[in-house]
């Protein structure tokens, strides 16, 4: 209980981390809906900020934090919890995308069944796998999840010497470079490389070594030093990968800014044991908060958006989220955990 108390931080900078990706997509979908303007949501998503991927960078350094357990069990048995934990969630999230957006609840849903959710699309997002089987995210925030699968089998493959602060600063070292030269090769060649990965990777590392550095295994100033060679790297990184504009509207300073707000509300509730009953609530269904939130607002919009205003329209919205959130968490993940 001690334990879960000290740690009660951590779930509420989850709940940040959701409510963020939350405000993020909503808006973005609301603004597309309705045409509206506001200076202070732009601000946050698509001029200087991404609310989105400042949830997302919390999501991975959380994941990095709290890995340690790879250590501790054998790779079976890391591998089954770990599964256990992303999958049945997971599915649950597939099958309400299928069943509440491309059936006959949706106007639409003979378009969206053969466009978005063919077949074999539904067979590889099953997998979780689906970005290398070169198919299509059925939700887009899926994005994500083959990545921290990835680097789950990162720290697997180093599980064995991860209590060596030296081993883990070099690996967090070859992940920076690695990051450089790829995000090098992205703005010379204006080429789509995945620059997240290795990105999300880093913050991982640093989630990692900061559990270590918590409970007094590797150096608290070392700590402070690999957060300053990220932020220091952060800046070349994201000038040279998102000097040009794919689909999303990259441009480098809100991805630089994001990173360094990620890193801040990180380092904050870490320092400062940050703890909010009601966010921590929110932090205790994020993972169905995030699958599901898509689901719940694209619902809401294909039911409602005719009839209802842009203000009344997202407090339905709303609603939907946590109606959607809270069926999956109390039907699927809280009974798997």
């Amino acid at each position: 209980m001690a334990e879960k108390k000290k740690l009660e931080w951590a779930q509420s900078l989850r709940g940040v981390g959701a409510l963020l990706v939350v405000f993020c997509h909503l808006w973005l979908a609301i603004q597309e809906v309705y045409g509206v303007e506001n200076s202070f949501c732009s601000f946050m998503t698509m001029d200087v900020l991404d609310a989105g991927k400042i949830g997302v960078s919390i999501f991975f350094f959380l994941c990095g934090y709290f890995v340690v357990s790879v250590k501790k069990k054998s790779p079976k048995d890391f591998w089954w919890g770990r599964c256990k934990r992303l999958y049945p969630t997971y599915w649950f999230s597939i099958i309400c995308a299928i069943a509440f957006l491309g059936t006959v609840f949706s106007a639409e849903g003979i378009h969206i069944l053969k466009d978005t959710f063919s077949w074999k699309a539904i067979a590889a997002n099953f997998t979780m796998l689906q970005m290398f089987f070169r198919q299509q995210d059925i939700l887009g925030c899926y994005w994500t999840l083959p990545i921290e699968l990835l680097i789950c089998g990162m720290f697997t493959v180093f599980r064995k010497r991860l209590d060596n602060e030296n081993v883990v600063t070099g690996l967090f070292a070859c992940t920076v470079a690695a990051t450089l030269l790829m995000a090098a090769a992205r703005g010379y060649a204006h080429v789509k490389l995945p620059v997240a990965l290795p990105l999300l990777a880093i913050t991982s590392l640093l989630g990692y070594f900061t559990r270590m550095a918590d409970d007094g295994v590797f150096s608290r100033k070392r700590q402070w030093i690999l957060f300053a060679v990220f932020i220091l790297a952060l800046l070349p990184i994201t000038v040279m990968a998102y000097n040009f504009a794919t689909e999303h509207q990259e441009t480098w300073y809100r991805y630089f800014f994001t990173y360094c707000v990620g890193t801040l509300l990180f380092i904050g509730f870490n320092r400062l044991s940050v703890a909010w009953t009601p966010i921590t609530v929110v932090g205790n269904y994020s993972y169905s908060v995030y699958l599901l939130h898509a689901v719940g607002f694209n619902f809401a919009l294909r039911l409602f958006k005719d009839s209802l205003g842009a203000e009344l329209m997202t407090i339905v919205c709303l609603i939907f989220i946590a109606l959607f959130s809270v069926v999956a968490y109390q039907g699927v993940e809280k009974r798997i955990k």
